[in-house]
């Protein structure tokens, strides 16, 4: 999470980007950027360097890049309680920004860049195994960072089992390139317990449109979700400032920074907070369990406001996710 405490020559650098090339923004990111966390840091250099690499192709990270800056500059002019939903939506921009940029440039374009960014120059023989085989699920658990990549891991898989039901994704961790490099790229950009995890749509026979917002929690091979700071329902909807996951507030005070179209948002704002007005338009809540053998999706009752209604002891359906094979 980012640090609200940037320095004052940190803040008037941030400002002035746009007069330093790319990787004139690397070196003040690593240099300057005391104020930014580590990972933060990590992320908008990694952007920055590939908009050095690849030149226009990568104008679009490179003016994320700028915007995001600028909302750094201005975290402390905030309130307390403003300054932490800005917080968590500059990490869902940084996040979003570096998976378009992969999206449209391609996996193998980035290899010979990603080479030159790695901390490890040697390379592994099984770096490209194919997602979900033996050797991925090998090196995922040797990698040390098993809790998280599980959790992705996790996202996908319940995305997957939307998409074969017919939803199409606006906001979700989708299987791209599937092999272990990609994989392990897609994590270094994963958030993880921020934001909301899928938003979904699809068009009934009727022409009515449904959206679907989906909170995933996994519990694989010995990974725990994360506990819950402010209690829970059913031990799975965290309570946080807004209310619980995926109670109206919560899901009203997300789906700004989500990166949907202004359509898409103004659908999903209007069904919530007007839904007599707006009866073409279906707004449904699922919890995603993943676990070794399945992805049980229950659907989540609304309580108006902050609150939900208890999670349901049997699942509305599963999915049968490829780590039942492992």
């Amino acid at each position: 999470m980012i640090n609200v405490m940037v320095s004052i020559a940190g803040v008037q650098a941030a400002n002035k980007l746009t007069n330093y090339s790319p990787k004139g923004l690397v070196n003040f990111l690593v240099k300057k950027g005391t104020g930014i966390g580590l990972g933060d840091v990590a992320k908008a250099a990694m952007g920055a360097y590939l908009a050095y690499e690849f030149g226009q192709a990568a104008k679009p990270l490179f003016d994320q890049l700028v915007d995001i800056s600028d909302r750094i500059a201005n975290l402390d002019t905030l309130s307390m309680c403003d300054q932490a939903l800005e917080q968590q939506a500059i990490t869902d921009q940084i996040a979003q920004a570096t998976l378009e940029f992969v999206k449209e440039v391609g996996i193998g374009k980035l290899d010979g860049v990603m080479g030159k960014l790695s901390f490890n120059k040697k390379k592994d023989k099984k770096e490209n195994q194919k997602y979900g085989s033996k050797e991925f699920f090998k090196d995922l658990n040797a990698s040390g960072k098993k809790s998280s990549m599980y959790g992705l891991l996790g996202e996908k898989e319940a995305t997957r089992g939307l998409e074969d039901r017919g939803w199409t994704t606006l906001k979700g961790e989708k299987i791209t390139q599937p092999n272990w490099n990609q994989f392990k790229l897609e994590h270094a950009a994963y958030t993880g317990q921020t934001g909301i995890d899928g938003i979904f749509k699809r068009i009934g026979e009727d022409g009515n449109i449904e959206y679907m917002i989906l909170e995933v929690k996994t519990k694989v091979n010995g990974i725990q979700p994360a506990k819950c700071r402010a209690g829970s329902r059913g031990g799975s909807l965290c309570g946080t400032q807004d209310g619980y996951q995926l109670s109206d507030n919560w899901i009203l005070g997300r789906v700004g920074t989500s990166g949907l179209s202004r359509e898409n948002r103004e659908n999903i704002e209007d069904a919530i907070e007007k839904p007599t007005d707006n009866p073409n338009i279906k707004i449904t809540r699922y919890l995603a369990r993943v676990s070794n053998n399945k992805v049980e999706y229950h659907e989540i009752t609304p309580k108006g406001g902050d609150d939900v209604g208890a999670v349901g002891g049997t699942a509305d359906f599963t999915y049968n996710h490829i780590l039942k094979k492992w």
